[in-house]
């Protein structure tokens, strides 16, 4: 296996990682709704438990809307691990894994600013933390990036000229 496929590796693994919650919301101590990464990628609804007055047996349903920078990490991941497998040049292959580790960390600044705001709105009761699929996925492009810095700056990841 070339090494610009084993720098590819981590983002197949970010692609499944994104099948986890990435946000868990609490209300009181009681976890009420996770949120996946294609959740935030495509939209749509999620069922969340009732947790008011103790009925734990009742849910509703919550929008989630896209978010830009989730699909960017999605896209980044798959451009990635595509270009990884094709043989691309290792510099391209840390391009994007930063891209999508950037893109992360700037999802992860502008959900902190929502989830503030719901918590003041809530009076505190609603809390919301980043799951494992955030932070492994973080680490995913994490390590796709340095595998592929690492092969860019000792030359191994330049795909043969052709004759």
């Amino acid at each position: 296996m070339g090494r610009q496929r084993m720098a590819g590796l981590p983002l197949v693994a970010v692609l499944a990682f994104f099948t986890f919650p990435l946000l868990t919301f609490s209300c009181g101590g009681i976890e009420v709704a996770n949120v996946t990464g294609y959740d935030l990628v495509v939209g749509g609804e999620i069922s969340t438990a009732d947790s008011s007055f103790g009925s734990s047996g009742d849910s509703e349903s919550q929008s989630v809307e896209v978010e830009p920078l989730a699909v960017i990490a999605v896209l980044a991941a798959a451009f990635g691990a595509l270009a990884a497998f094709a043989g691309s040049s290792s510099r391209l292959l840390a391009g994007v894994s930063s891209t999508g580790a950037v893109a992360l960390v700037a999802l992860m600044i502008s959900l902190q600013g929502d989830i503030s705001q719901a918590r003041a709105e809530s009076g505190g009761l609603i809390s919301a933390s980043f799951a494992t699929g955030f932070w492994l996925a973080l680490l995913g492009f994490a390590g796709s990036s340095i595998l592929a810095w690492r092969d860019a700056r000792t030359g191994n990841g330049v795909p043969p000229k052709p004759p």
